[in-house]
């Protein structure tokens, strides 16, 4: 196994934890803010949110809310399940991918997506986001379990390389404004 994809098969994990922690925050924060009664439904409207969304964060994010919904007192969310893949059938998964090329020409709801991604996130924090989305969707449009249509799919896997490719871009700066600041004796953590 490659470098790449010892450190993406290590990912994963990582990153299906983090959204089970953040859906265990939101769980947990609802139930502050509106009451024990009210929660449940609240997280699954946020779910509902995400349904079409060609972000699977935002897939997984949903899918963790609701599981988060039904165990309102103690918010048990275990996307773990999800590391075992499920694919679709071959004939779908063809069909996908068909989709999915067709759609790498119109990149403006990618820019759309990435510029969401990247907004408010300091240069590094962008190379990591952008990394992480890239490897989910590239992991899980495949996944029967996601709630996904074709469509969504497809836009999933067009997306991936070009967040890669943003990815990349982002951290060539990132690489060039630290070695500005290293020849100008600036501390690189400011550059965040």
């Amino acid at each position: 196994m490659n470098a790449p994809v010892q450190r993406a098969t290590r990912l994963v994990p990582e990153l299906l934890d983090d959204i089970a922690q953040e859906a265990r925050w939101q769980a947990l924060d609802l139930v502050a803010r509106r009451g024990r009664e009210a929660a449940p439904n609240l997280l699954r409207g946020q779910s509902a949110d995400y349904a079409g969304s060609p972000l699977a964060w935002e897939l997984l994010l949903g899918m963790a809310l609701d599981q988060a919904a039904e165990t309102i007192d103690a918010p048990a969310v275990d996307l773990s399940p999800l590391m075992k893949p499920s694919d679709l059938p071959a004939e779908r998964l063809l069909e996908i991918r068909a989709a999915a090329e067709r759609l790498k020409g119109s990149a403006r709801w990618v820019e759309e997506l990435a510029a969401r991604i990247e907004r408010n996130a300091g240069q590094l924090e962008r190379v990591r986001l952008l990394r992480a989305h890239a490897l989910l969707n590239e992991r899980f449009w495949s996944d029967a379990r996601i709630p996904a249509d074709e469509a969504t799919r497809a836009r999933m896997l067009a997306c991936a390389p070009q967040f890669r490719t943003r990815a990349d871009a982002a951290a060539r700066r990132a690489r060039g404004w630290r070695q500005v600041a290293g020849r100008l004796g600036l501390p690189t953590t400011l550059l965040r």
